[in-house]
């Protein structure tokens, strides 16, 4: 496993490489494809960016030699470890919990606490579905204290093989912090392994794994993402993450990571991150829908060498 996350393309943003799983990075340099190029010329930030063919096992990226701050993606990762408690009999997806009203930060985007503002009782497959598909941070926190905070999760990670993700700080101490952000960070080939391995059911059982999946497919957010990328008749599975606009202008994260399924049956994961821009949200959601646009339907895989 380690060997495939080390299996990537290490130039830097100004040169771009593309990589297939049979080919060593220096042996494949062929010329950028001007869209691909335009794309990440106009995030004015920083780009990382990494495409997997789940089945052939090429890949394409480019920035990947960097972390860049994941925001709410890392919920994916939490939804991982806390489902992987579940296959383990140590907690239970209709278990009820009591969520207070006085911890429900008002500060923060939740979906939850706009429903239910004095809390209530919600089983944890409720808290799971806010934390992905709504991107809720007060169902996220509460679940990682279900855990045993960020440590934990970035003990699963060490322990499913998976390198170059980094669980540091919880969501509300991100919203009291601009400089956290970049505490929880990752590189987008990581990401894309972590996707393969959720894709593969190597870490979850069928059901729990069948669960994630639905609610990744559910996402609400960043629909302007990588879902604007995604041809007719195409699945996508995402989760996505924002950091805001700090006062003097400067998107900090904007990132969408997800699985495709693809009419014609090939399996993409798709990592975009968007960081430190200048430019307005809507363009670095443009940014990211070229990625997916790129990657879906200009992008193919090179063939095996016999």
């Amino acid at each position: 496993m380690k060997t495939f996350f080390r299996l990537v393309c290490l130039l830097a943003c100004s040169a771009p490489a593309f990589v297939s799983a049979s080919e060593s990075p220096e042996a494949v340099r062929p010329s950028v494809p001007a869209g691909l190029e335009k794309a990440v010329r106009l995030s004015d930030g920083k780009v990382g960016f990494f495409v997997l063919d789940l089945d052939s096992g090429a890949s394409a990226g480019w920035g990947d030699e960097g972390m860049y701050p994941m925001m709410s993606v890392f919920k994916f990762p939490l939804a991982l470890s806390v489902l992987s408690r579940v296959d383990e009999g140590k907690l239970d997806m209709d278990a009820k919990y009591r969520v207070a009203g006085k911890d429900l930060d008002p500060k923060t985007w939740s979906p939850m606490r706009e429903k239910f503002p004095q809390g209530g009782m919600f089983t944890l497959r409720e808290l799971l579905r806010y934390s992905v598909a709504e991107s809720d941070n007060n169902a996220c926190d509460f679940l990682f204290g279900l855990i045993g905070g960020p440590a934990a999760a970035q003990a699963d990670l060490k322990k499913w093989g998976v390198e170059d993700i980094s669980i540091r700080v919880l969501e509300g101490v991100m919203q009291d912090d601009w400089n956290a952000i970049y505490l929880n960070a990752a590189r987008p080939s990581a990401m894309a392994g972590l996707l393969k391995l959720f894709a593969d059911g190597k870490i979850l059982r069928e059901a729990t794994n069948r669960e994630l999946w639905e609610m990744m497919a559910g996402c609400k957010t960043g629909t302007d993402r990588l879902v604007q990328g995604m041809p007719a008749g195409a699945v996508l599975a995402h989760k996505t993450g924002s950091s805001g606009v700090r006062k003097d202008g400067l998107v900090g994260a904007f990132n969408d990571v997800g699985i495709a399924v693809l009419p014609d049956g090939r399996r993409l994961a798709i990592c975009a991150f968007v960081s430190d821009s200048r430019r307005p949200v809507k363009e670095c959601a443009a940014v990211i829908a070229s990625l997916a646009r790129w990657a879906c339907s200009e992008w193919r895989a090179p063939e095996k060498k016999e």
